[in-house]
């Protein structure tokens, strides 16, 4: 579990890098260090770890938008939805190369990577739907952590943790908003906002916020590293 969990922050850091190069993969790392959200559950068994790395791998597919990486994408994504189902909001990743790529070009982005996850996941939407007549994920969006044990505390700490994240978002968005490379790690991030605001409002536990938090390092330490 360990390896799986490091493997999958080595993968964050590489984020980092190819957005910001050597200074933004130190930077993300010193983030990621630093974070206490990350490394609460470092050796428990959590299906939020391998998660982490799938998402990751998805956005360093979609980097460069091949078909076969498309396709690969979307598989990685579908095995994603099925592990946890709230990250089925952040498949508007593609979409960050509008304005990039002509508009067909998108289109066929978005179709290989939609019709993967369909191609992927979609046996799933027929058992849910079968089983509670509720479409997919919309029966676990508003239990979001719902499987949770162990609760914390809001405290200086947590709190001062989230205004860091939330800053660093607001300046990577505002650095790196015209890089498509950029806004697919902005738009995985918009697609955790409310499984993460559902998270925090019912003081759930930790790794609820590790996906958010990860992302949040590349944020922080890709702007930091094109800042200096």
């Amino acid at each position: 579990i360990a390896l799986i969990f490091l493997a999958s922050l080595l993968g964050t850091v590489r984020t980092g890098q190819l957005l910001g190069g050597d200074p933004g993969a130190l930077c993300t790392a010193a983030a990621i260090a630093a974070v206490p959200f990350i490394w609460s559950g470092f050796l428990e068994v959590l299906i939020d770890q391998p998660q982490l790395g799938l998402i990751v791998a998805v956005i360093l597919l979609l980097m460069i938008p091949t078909t076969a990486r498309v396709a690969g994408a979307g598989v990685l994504f579908g095995i994603c939805i099925l592990t946890k189902e709230p990250v089925a909001l952040a498949a508007v990743m593609p979409l960050a190369w509008i304005g990039v790529m002509p508009r067909r070009e998108v289109q066929r982005i978005v179709l290989i990577f939609a019709g993967a996850i369909f191609a992927t996941a979609f046996w799933w939407w027929v058992v849910v739907w079968i089983d509670s007549g509720v479409i997919f994920p919309f029966d676990q969006i508003g239990r979001v952590g719902s499987r949770s044990t162990e609760r914390f505390g809001i405290g200086g700490p947590e709190i001062l943790s989230f205004i860091i994240l939330i800053l660093a978002w607001v300046w990577f968005v505002k650095r790196e908003r015209h890089s498509a490379r950029a806004r697919l790690v902005m738009l995985a991030g918009l697609g955790m906002i409310l499984p993460t605001i559902i998270a925090v409002s019912n003081q759930l536990d930790f790794r609820q916020l590790l996906l958010i938090s990860a992302l949040s390092c590349v944020a922080g330490g890709v702007a930091l590293a094109g800042w200096l």
